[in-house]
């Protein structure tokens, strides 16, 4: 649909948007009535049915930014660039100052593109492809400088340091998370029925609930329980899990 949307002529466009919307509200009516009334093995078949084909052809577009994104991560660990005595601060007071006035008109056109204060018809979807691309780069690495530059203050570093418990059970949470918002959303019929405020809230509580977890785990042992399997599985024997075991291999 979209490349005959490049080739349409301008007499055509009009016919196209409005066959494009109503696929779309079509398939949104679907996709809604699946997540509140189909079990959760026939929810399961359908995305299977109607997502995996998108997703996997956009895996060669999206592998690329991402394999890129950890190589610089790679390569600016390296160089010592997250380091508290790092030789590069000009350097990411440069990139804080770049990114920051790069990012404020990009995420401004995204927004109207989002809300439809700019109609551009049938280019809609991509213009906010687009923008949502660009945006995502330049807020990615200023992000990354702003940690960066609050984490050499040792408020900031006191006042973050719980993150780093979520962070050092990237996995289990990121699993749980998944668990716990398919109970509340599909096993108690929530989805579809909570307010943007409400969704934050729970939210919000899911990832506090998430830090003090992983706060109390970690007191007692060396990883999260899925961070745990996966280096058993990895290094081929089972890992010491308690603080207290001594390890004769590897300890990463």
């Amino acid at each position: 649909m979209v490349s005959a949307q490049f080739l349409a002529p301008a007499s055509k466009l009009e016919t196209i948007n409005t066959e494009v919307d109503q696929d779309r509200a079509s398939m949104l009516s679907e996709y809604v009535d699946m997540y509140e009334n189909a079990p959760y093995g026939e929810l399961v078949s359908y995305r299977l049915q109607t997502e995996m084909g998108r997703v996997a052809a956009n895996i060669p577009f999206t592998i690329i930014t991402v394999l890129a994104m950890f190589l610089f991560g790679l390569y600016a660990g390296k160089k010592g660039v997250f380091k508290p005595d790092s030789q590069h601060l000009p350097l990411i007071k440069k990139v804080w100052w770049t990114t920051l006035v790069l990012s404020i008109p990009l995420v401004a056109l995204l927004a109207i593109f989002k809300t439809e204060v700019i109609d551009v018809g049938v280019y809609q979807q991509n213009a906010t492809y687009l923008f949502t691309s660009l945006s995502g780069l330049t807020l990615c690495f200023f992000y990354i400088s702003s940690l960066t530059l609050m984490l050499r203050r040792e408020f900031w570093q006191k006042l973050l340091r719980p993150l780093g418990y979520t962070g050092q059970m990237a996995l289990t949470n990121y699993l749980l998370q998944t668990f716990i918002s398919v109970g509340i959303f599909l096993g108690l019929g929530y989805f579809g029925k909570v307010s943007l405020a409400e969704g934050t809230l729970i939210c919000l509580a899911i990832y506090v609930a998430q830090t003090l977890f992983s706060y109390i785990w970690l007191k007692n042992f060396r990883f999260g329980p899925f961070e745990w399997l996966w280096r058993t599985l990895t290094y081929g024997y089972i890992q010491p899990m308690k603080k207290e075991e001594k390890s004769s291999g590897l300890n990463g």
